[in-house]
């Protein structure tokens, strides 16, 4: 069945939590998951400058952070953080994303972590790992109108990191969902 614009990152372990987290979805969709109890935060910086985290949950271009967990106290061993732009409002430009290892709630560390990056039709997967108070460069993503082609589309590339603990990966799944087929009149 083709992915409807707006759909939620298709991957299970990704679906199973978002879902739990009544999550929201839209243009734009960046979620973090990893499994231990120790904080770990989102933060993405929109085009306008603007970082979205725990700080500053919602941008006046749009974007949202709606899910946080284990802030402040250990609550799950199976957390999600999940930072998104509903359908029509995302902006366009380029889009930084960084893990930052907020607090150690008693797992060991550096911990481990997924990351996924969804915009319309594509979604990049990433893995790393990052040590405590560690912020950690992942991607910078670019949301750009295809000439001829009124649809977002996303480039995704991974650059460095911060910290002597802290890796990330290339992207370790890139996939291109579906778009259902235009009609013809």
């Amino acid at each position: 069945v083709p992915l409807e614009r707006g759909a939620p990152i298709p991957r299970a372990d990704f679906r199973t939590r978002l879902d739990r987290a009544n999550a929201k979805t839209g243009d734009i969709q960046i979620s973090l998951l990893w499994d231990n109890v120790n904080d770990l935060d989102l933060h993405v910086k929109a085009p306008s400058g603007e970082v979205i985290y725990y700080r500053n949950r919602r941008s006046a271009c749009g974007g949202e952070l709606d899910v946080d967990m284990n802030a402040g106290a250990a609550q799950t061993d199976e957390p999600v953080e999940n930072v998104y732009w509903p359908l029509n409002v995302a902006p366009l430009g380029t889009y930084h994303v960084l893990v930052h290892h907020y607090a150690n709630h008693g797992a060991p560390d550096p911990t481990e972590f997924q990351l996924a990056v969804k915009a319309l039709n594509y979604v990049a997967y990433y893995t790393g790992k990052v040590g405590p108070n560690e912020k950690l460069f992942v991607c910078d993503f670019e949301v750009f109108i295809a000439p001829l082609n009124p649809v977002i589309a996303a480039a995704a590339s991974i650059a460095g990191h911060v910290g002597e603990n802290g890796t990330a990966s290339s992207p370790v799944a890139i996939e291109t969902l579906e778009q259902p087929a235009a009609s013809s009149n």
